[in-house]
């Protein structure tokens, strides 16, 4: 089973940091992103995700193995919820699923075509359109935080950049400190512009907060859930506590 590769078939499965269900979530893979197994331990299956390289372990009961590429346009799942039906049975996607599309309907990891319902947007040769990431961003507001996770059931900081920036064909790392390094440096809120990335530290100079900004004075980002906030040169202001939660540190411009 190690060096094979396998393909989320599921809405969503856990990364955990170690080889139990009682471990931590670190990440999820999304329906139809691919992953390589790199160790197998008992019934866990430590893996490597090839949309951002990010490893974890997943149980072999949600492994699903795939041998061929498949035919079509790769698309990604644009509604904030979207089903695959086949027969009386249904799969339901988040927002970013991967899905494949050619001139017959929608091909999934078994090769076979399905009905889909929800929208697609294929970003294979898109130019990155600002306007749509803010709108991208708006549909996930008030999604609950979940640590290591990335849908609209369950979000966290970053992971919420990193499938906003994957529906506008642009890859970023995983974790907050990682996209941290990509990008252009700017100096000031008012250089900004929608959807610029900006990071947030500790008292020990540690990045571990990220949101997108939506302009000068707001951003958005998953905080207890997915809200809008004020933004200074300070950081991130919280209307509802009437107090600031995060320091910022670094304001970056992918797009």
């Amino acid at each position: 089973m190690e060096n094979t590769q396998g393909v989320c078939h599921l809405s969503s499965i856990a990364l955990r940091r170690e080889p139990t269900s009682k471990s931590e979530m670190v990440s999820q893979l999304l329906f139809g992103e691919t992953y390589r197994v790199i160790e197998k331990e008992g019934e866990w299956l430590q893996v490597m995700c090839d949309f951002d390289n990010y490893q974890g372990w997943i149980n072999d009961t949600q492994y699903y193995e795939v041998e061929d590429e498949l035919e079509g346009e790769e698309v990604y799942l644009q509604s904030v919820r979207g089903e695959i039906v086949d027969n009386t049975e249904k799969i339901y996607l988040p927002l970013g699923a991967l899905l494949h599309q050619n001139e017959v309907g929608h091909v999934l990891h078994d090769g076979r075509g399905r009905k889909l319902e929800g929208s697609v947007r294929n970003v294979t040769n898109a130019n990155p359109n600002r306007d749509l990431l803010v709108g991208d961003c708006l549909q996930w507001l008030n999604a609950p935080y979940l640590w290591g996770g990335r849908t609209v059931w369950g979000v966290d900081c970053s992971g919420f950049c990193q499938v906003i920036y994957k529906l506008s064909g642009i890859q970023l790392p995983r974790d907050a400190y990682q996209q941290a390094t990509k990008g252009e440096t700017l100096s000031f809120l008012d250089e900004t512009k929608p959807g610029d990335l900006a990071f947030f530290d500790n008292e020990d100079g540690q990045i571990v907060h990220v949101g997108i900004v939506l302009d000068s004075r707001r951003i958005i980002h998953a905080h207890g859930k997915v809200r809008i906030d004020k933004i200074d040169q300070q950081g991130i202001f919280s209307g509802d506590t009437g107090k600031y939660t995060h320091n910022l540190r670094l304001i970056k411009r992918v797009i």
